[in-house]
């Protein structure tokens, strides 16, 4: 089973790169999903989809990096990266057990 890391930065891929962009650019805002405090624009600014992943669960540990990944997908209308992503990670909103 892949670790919440893997899922995320495997979704990550799909996006194009204005998409991407776009993904980040709501990570560095403050009001993306009440609770979630913003990542700071500097570490954003050049970071690649890795280290964008490592940002997101820095920052928002344990299922808020699910949380404000999936927010933000649906922002940017990627409801199928929602889907794919809420099928593939462990946890509360993912799957239990295999297919």
């Amino acid at each position: 089973m892949a670790t919440l890391k893997e899922d995320l930065w495997g979704t990550l891929q799909y996006l194009e790169e204005d998409e991407f962009n776009d993904f980040k650019w709501f990570l560095k805002q403050d009001d993306t999903l009440e609770g979630f405090s913003a990542i700071p624009a500097a570490q954003l600014e050049k970071a690649e989809r890795g280290t964008t992943v490592d940002l997101l669960v820095q920052t928002h540990t344990g299922p808020g990096a699910l949380k404000i990944t999936l927010k933000v997908f649906e922002k940017i209308k990627r409801n199928d990266l929602v889907q794919r992503l809420q099928t593939s990670s462990p946890g509360p909103t993912g799957k239990s057990g295999g297919k």
